[in-house]
């Protein structure tokens, strides 16, 4: 059999020549770089081709007259091209003017390079001059050393380490190092870490104080606020009366006479059977835009809730704790032996100073956490925040406004829905409004029926008593005056009974003093019966039955014309609380 024969020698360029047998690869030019130096000083980093491949590029096809006339455009010019791109090389500043260096005198060295390194950095790095710190150090004024000073110039207190390498120099002070003369300085201050510390509490005191007080009184001003809104007395007392009508098939007996606040947050989770978008919040943003629109933005009546929810309790214990911790150190400062000495007169009258100053804020500053973390836990008590409000129980102070805030923010969310979808909450919209004036209208026409009778009773006394009275009267051209007219005893009318409110869920007007200790929404009798009681609300019928309907009809999908409009957005809505 024929084997195969070798392979066809291929066309083209050849593959590349054997190791060690090739020639070396010139650049462009003809010539080696290594023949004549830079005329620049410097060349182009550049890579040069294989001579054997030029001629498969483009530079293979280039022809002389092209090459020409980019040699035309004066790159050979090599004296302007010195000028540009040939580096001056600069006399050193440490040569004189004869040529000769100039030999600096050898310091020496008493610390390891990592620690001069770290100690010069701190050093450097300081915003007031050193012998500034240091006459502040001892005089322990701490207006001529800044915190951030404070703080960095601990980092350059010498330990009993570098103390030992100092103490063993005896030499001049001008043969060391800057480092080592910066480090001498200090550690001729006696006492230095204490003094430092006694300088930070003159900084961190003052500060200490205006946080803690201004906390404080975010804090009392969002409680008092909550105490005082008449907005969520408003949303507590419909969510009251909407629980009972839910779970009880109406409001008439009032089975559940208070509900803790996180109980509106329970609403957001009662949805409609066929549209999950739609809960129980709803609609009680529909029946305060229908009855009470003055009652919306939630928030806006607690303006300094926000802030009162992020501060902390652990914030204002840990300030306290620090400035016990400091008053304390200042104490122990004065009444150690040799204290005085080593102070100074000066200094020690500073320490004494700032000990009295930190003691008195102390103890003003614990009655005053005190005093405003009870008024926050009683009116976390009044507006029944937990079901249990004995003292053993209490929130914290921030879980407290956490609540708060997450109803206003439930309550605001479902009025802008309402308003921003008027279509789709139509049907509740016009079924409250339907309600209340249904309700306004009855409770007119039985006041009016009243009124009637009496109006006739009236005017059957005064007709009687006219009559009994009558008497000629004289006529004629004669007569020089009119007759007089006849006295009438008119008799006191007959007031009629009193009418019962024709709109029950009227809102319980704030105290200017706020409840007593103890009261919680809708636990105080007088109190519901100022604002439409469960007697009254046993008479609300046709309110009951419509927003029942209402929701019904909402949670079925009823559809409504593009023309209507969300009914209780415009001027001459309802009174607060109605329907």
């Amino acid at each position: 059999a024929k084997g195969k024969g070798p392979p066809p020698p291929s066309k083209g360029k050849s593959g590349p020549p054997p190791k060690g047998k090739g020639k070396a690869v010139a650049p462009l030019g003809g010539k080696s770089a290594k023949d004549d130096p830079a005329p620049l000083g410097r060349r182009i980093l550049w890579k040069a081709l294989d001579s054997e491949a030029v001629s498969d590029t483009i530079f293979g096809q280039m022809s002389e007259l092209e090459g020409g006339g980019a040699r035309r455009g004066g790159f050979v010019d090599m004296a302007t091209l010195s000028k540009v791109f040939v580096k001056v090389k600069k006399k050193k500043e440490e040569d004189k003017e004869d040529g000769e260096k100039e030999k600096k005198p050898t310091k020496k060295e008493l610390l390891d390079g990592k620690t001069a390194t770290n100690m010069a950095i701190v050093f450097k790095g300081l915003k007031t001059p050193l012998e500034e710190c240091l006459s502040g150090l001892l005089l322990l004024d701490s207006s001529k050393m800044g915190l951030d000073d404070i703080e960095k110039f601990s980092n350059v207190i010498p330990t009993d380490e570098i103390r030992e390498k100092l103490k063993g120099y005896d030499g001049p002070m001008e043969e060391l190092r800057d480092i080592e003369q910066n480090a001498m300085k200090v550690m001729k201050v006696p006492m230095a870490s204490q003094r430092l510390r006694v300088l930070r509490v003159g900084h961190i005191l003052s500060a200490a104080v205006r946080d803690v007080e201004e906390n404080t009184t975010v804090m009392e001003r969002a409680a008092k606020q909550c105490r005082a809104s008449a907005k969520l007395r408003h949303v507590l007392w419909l969510t009251l009366l909407w629980g009972n009508q839910v779970n009880f098939g109406s409001s008439d007996k009032m089975v559940v006479r208070a509900i803790t606040l996180e109980s509106v947050l329970k609403l957001q989770d009662f949805k409609t059977a066929h549209d999950m978008t739609v809960n129980a919040t709803h609609w009680l943003a529909c029946h305060t835009l229908v009855n009470a629109p003055q009652h919306t933005d939630l928030a806006a009546d607690m303006p300094d809730l926000s802030r009162a929810l992020r501060i902390s309790s652990e914030s204002l214990d840990v300030a306290l704790k620090a400035v016990s911790e400091e008053a304390s150190f200042l104490e122990g400062e004065i009444k150690a032996p040799g204290r005085a000495e080593a102070y100074g007169e000066t200094a020690m009258k500073q320490v004494e100073t700032l000990h009295e100053q930190a003691a008195s804020a102390h103890k003003r500053l614990t009655g005053r956490v005190e005093t405003v973390g009870e008024f926050v836990r009683e009116t976390a008590r009044f507006v029944a925040y937990a079901s249990n409000v004995s003292k053993s129980r209490l929130p914290k102070l921030e879980a407290f406004f956490e609540a708060v805030d997450k109803v206003a923010k439930l309550f605001d969310s479902a009025v802008m829905d309402v308003r921003r979808d008027s279509q789709k909450f139509a049907p509740l919209m016009q079924a409250l409004k339907s309600a209340g004036e249904a309700q306004s209208e009855t409770g007119a026409t039985s006041v009016v029926s009243q009124q009637t009778g009496n109006g006739k009773d009236d005017k059957a006394d005064v007709t009687s008593v006219a009559a009994e009275d009558k008497s000629p009267t004289p006529s004629g051209p004669l007569s020089k005056s009119p007759p007089p007219p006849p006295t009438v005893r008119k008799l006191p009318p007959k007031l009629p009974p009193k009418a019962k409110s024709p709109i029950p869920l009227r809102l319980a007007p704030p105290s200017d003093s706020g409840p007593a200790e103890g009261s919680g929404v809708g636990a105080d009798k007088e109190e519901r019966q100022a604002v439409g009681g469960s007697k009254e609300v046993s008479e609300d019928v046709p309110l009951r039955e419509a927003a029942s309907a209402s929701m019904t009809s909402l949670s079925n999908g009823v559809k409504v014309g593009e023309g209507e409009e969300v009914a209780g957005q415009t001027e001459g809505a309802g009174p607060a609380g109605g329907g």
